[in-house]
C-alpha cells in the first residue's frame, strides 16, 4: 500500500501496476495550474497511447468503457502542477 503525499485514498500496488507522475510548470506547459485544466490536458496525452480502447476521463479517474483503471491526484502551487496516475492492471491487461 502506498499513500500519495497529494493526498487521496490509499493505493494498491502490485506487478500490473504502473505509476506516472508529471512535475510542470505552468508557464512551460501553457497549461493553467487549476485541476480541470491539467486533467483535460492528461486525457489528451494518454488517449492516442490506448489506441482504439475506450479511453476517457470520467470525474477524476481514467476509465475504458465502463471500467475504472486509473486514479489521479494533483498538487497545485504557485504556478507549478503535478499530477499523480496510478493505472492499475496495465501490464497485465497489455499482455
Amino acid at each position: 500500500m502506498i499513500r500519495r503525499f497529494t493526498g487521496g485514498g490509499t493505493v494498491y500496488i502490485d506487478e500490473n501496476s504502473l505509476m506516472a507522475t508529471f512535475i510542470c510548470n505552468q508557464s512551460e506547459m501553457q497549461i493553467p495550474c487549476f485541476p480541470q485544466h491539467v486533467f483535460h490536458w492528461s486525457e489528451r496525452f494518454y488517449r492516442p497511447i490506448f489506441g482504439e480502447l475506450e479511453f476517457s476521463l470520467r470525474e477524476n479517474d481514467y476509465v475504458i468503457g465502463n471500467k475504472k483503471f486509473g486514479g489521479n491526484a494533483q498538487y497545485m502551487a504557485k504556478g507549478r502542477w503535478l499530477h499523480h496516475t496510478s493505472f492499475y492492471g496495465i501490464i497485465a491487461s497489455k499482455k
